[in-house]
C-alpha cells in the first residue's frame, strides 16, 4: 500500500511539473519595440505588457491543437510536432539507453573493484571520481561519441 501511495505523489509531481512548464511556454511572448528616434537606433526601449486574455487565448488554442485536432502543433519553421518527434526519438533513445548500459557496466564494475581493494591493504585511490559521476553522467558519452566519430572521420 505504501508502494502505491508513493506512486501516487510521484505521479502527481510530474503531472504538476508538466503543467508548470506547458503554462509558462503559453506564456505570451508580444514584446514591444520602441524606438525613440535615435540616429542609429541605440535608444531603444522595450515594453511589455501581460494580457490575461491573451495568455487565456492562448491556452484554449493549445488545448483545441491537442484534443480537437489531435496534433501537438507545429513547430516555427512550420513542420508539425509529431513528424519532429518520429525523427527525433529514437536518436534520443538510443543514447539515453546507451548512457544507462554504460553507466551500470561501469557502476557495476568499479564496485567490485572497489569491494575487492577495500580487502587489500594497498588501494588505488579514485580522488573525485564519485564526484565526477554524479555531475554529468552524460559528459561521458560525450566524450566517447566525440572520440569515436573523430577517429571515424581520420579513416576516411
Amino acid at each position: 500500500m505504501r508502494l502505491f501511495v508513493e506512486l501516487g505523489k510521484s505521479l502527481l509531481l510530474n503531472v504538476f511539473v508538466l503543467l508548470a512548464l506547458v503554462l509558462i511556454v503559453l506564456f505570451p511572448r508580444d514584446l514591444t519595440i520602441v524606438d525613440r528616434g535615435a540616429a542609429l537606433g541605440i535608444d531603444m526601449q522595450f515594453e511589455y505588457h501581460f494580457q490575461f486574455e491573451e495568455y487565456k487565448e492562448n491556452i484554449v488554442g493549445y488545448l483545441e491543437t491537442v484534443f480537437i485536432d489531435g496534433s501537438l502543433g507545429e513547430s516555427l519553421t512550420g513542420v508539425p510536432v509529431g513528424e519532429l518527434l518520429v525523427e527525433y526519438v529514437p536518436r534520443s533513445m538510443l543514447v539515453i539507453c546507451t548512457a544507462f548500459i554504460l553507466c551500470i557496466l561501469f557502476g557495476v564494475l568499479k564496485g567490485i573493484y572497489d569491494y575487492k581493494a577495500s580487502l587489500k591493504k594497498t588501494q588505488v585511490p579514485w580522488p573525485g571520481i564519485h564526484f565526477f559521476a554524479a555531475i554529468d553522467s552524460r559528459l561521458f558519452l560525450d566524450h566517447l561519441f566525440a572520440v569515436v566519430g573523430h577517429l571515424l572521420h581520420s579513416l576516411d
